[in-house]
């Protein structure tokens, strides 16, 4: 998978998830943290290191 599809997937989700926590806010909260806790993990799964992120 090209480093540019994670990158922007991750971005995407850090982006759109925030919104869910107007609708159902216990779960977007946590969603929200887990997703902020593993971007790096993901970026490292994939090989791929982001310069300034």
């Amino acid at each position: 998978m090209p480093f540019e599809v994670v990158f922007g997937t991750v971005l995407l989700v850090r982006f759109v998830l925030p919104f869910t926590i107007l609708k159902y806010p216990l779960p977007g909260v946590l969603a929200c943290l887990i997703v902020d806790g593993m971007d790096q993990t993901i970026f490292q799964w994939f090989g791929y290191d982001p310069p300034f992120y």
